[in-house]
C-alpha cells in the first residue's frame, strides 16, 4: 500500500504496477509483443493520484511497452482534451494490427 498526499489529505492506494510489469515480463518471454498502452488521468484526481498513473508508465515502460500519458485539467473522469488524441491512437493501433493487403 502506498500513501500520497496532495492538498493536505492523504490517499493510500495499492496499485497493480508490478503485476502489469510482471504480466508484460511474462509477454516477452513468451515472444508475444507488447501492446501500445494509452494512459490518461486528471491532475486533480481525489480518488486515484496522478503519480500512480506516472509509476504504472514507469513500471510497463521498464517491462518493454510503448507508454503515452495524457495529463489533462480535471479529477477522476475523462477530460475532453484526451479524446483527439484517444481517437488517433485507436486508429493508429487499427491501422498497425491490419493485414498487409499487398500480399
Amino acid at each position: 500500500m502506498q500513501a500520497y498526499e496532495k492538498g493536505g489529505h492523504a490517499y493510500h492506494a495499492t496499485l497493480p504496477t508490478d503485476a502489469l510489469a510482471s504480466f508484460a515480463g511474462i509477454a516477452m518471454v513468451w515472444g508475444m509483443a507488447m501492446p501500445a498502452v494509452l494512459l490518461s488521468h486528471g491532475l486533480e484526481d481525489p480518488v486515484v493520484p496522478y503519480d500512480a498513473s506516472v509509476e504504472l508508465q514507469q513500471h510497463l515502460q521498464a517491462a518493454g511497452a510503448a507508454v503515452t500519458l495524457l495529463p489533462f485539467p480535471g479529477g477522476h473522469t475523462i477530460g475532453e482534451t484526451v479524446l483527439p488524441a484517444l481517437r488517433t491512437f485507436i486508429q493508429d493501433q487499427l491501422h498497425a494490427s491490419a493485414p498487409d493487403e499487398r500480399a
